[in-house]
């Protein structure tokens, strides 16, 4: 179930990112939403750039410093979560909008956007072709949708060695297969690892270098079944055209 609109994003970034972990793992993202970013550029245009569920703000922080002249627009359903933010981004060279609002409807215009993300929120929704067709909604012709999914064989494998709570029905909704994600976001959707699960000791083992080096690398090696995280990213517009014909669509921003 969705979390609590009222949830302290404090105690959030402290659970889910330690030290260690999230200089690793927020590298690794951060490179990723670059090369989106600059993907995502329409020629001759300001890149328009909209996170859903923004968290504790650590995404934007990045985005305000590696790109201050992109339009950037951050929606979360928590109050503690936007002041968070809001906290993380003080000293940015932009000032992106902060919004409150849901992932199921979003208050922006048709086409609004050239690229829209999230990272770690899908999960929580059972049925995430909903989720899917409102970021599309949003997004313009040809932009691109990038959304962070839990590998399902690494979260199976944690589940059944600490006998993590929670029904089998839920463990398969939260953590889908990627021809699942292939089916949700589309058949050209493309994966970008993001992090291994048991970093702290591959990267004991192998260095940090050889340990991005194999992440880079790890949907063709035998690392595949640990890749704990990654970016689903799609340039489909799916069945948007069925659900928003063309002239029902606005040019305008919000």
């Amino acid at each position: 179930m969705p979390q609590r609109p009222d949830y302290d994003a404090t105690s959030y970034e402290l659970v889910t990112y330690a030290d260690a972990h999230k200089q690793g793992y927020l590298r690794v993202r951060n490179d990723a939403l670059d090369q989106l970013m600059s993907e995502s550029q329409h020629p001759g245009d300001r890149l328009r750039v909209l996170e859903v569920a923004c968290g504790p703000g650590l995404s934007l922080s990045h985005l305000t410093r590696a790109r201050p002249d992109a339009f950037l627009v951050a929606i979360d359903q928590s109050w503690n979560m936007l002041r968070q933010s809001r906290r993380q981004i003080t000293d940015a060279a932009s000032t992106p909008r902060l919004t409150r609002a849901t992932a199921l409807r979003l208050p922006f215009a048709t086409d609004a956007f050239d690229l829209v993300f999230a990272t770690r929120f899908i999960h929580i929704f059972p049925d995430k072709s909903k989720v899917v067709r409102e970021l599309r909604r949003v997004l313009r012709p040809g932009g691109t949708l990038a959304i962070e999914f839990y590998g399902r064989p690494y979260h199976l494998l944690t589940k059944l060695a600490r006998r993590m709570p929670g029904s089998w029905r839920q463990f398969l909704w939260q953590y889908p297969t990627l021809d699942e994600v292939r089916a949700l976001m589309g058949s050209t959707t493309r994966f970008i690892p993001l992090r291994f699960g048991g970093e702290r000791w591959l990267r004991r083992a192998l260095g940090d270098e050889r340990l991005q080096s194999c992440l880079r690398r790890a949907w063709h090696t035998p690392f595949q079944p640990l890749v704990a995280e990654y970016f689903a990213v799609s340039n489909d517009s799916g069945d948007i055209d069925e659900i928003y014909p063309r002239e029902r669509r606005s040019a305008r921003l919000v």
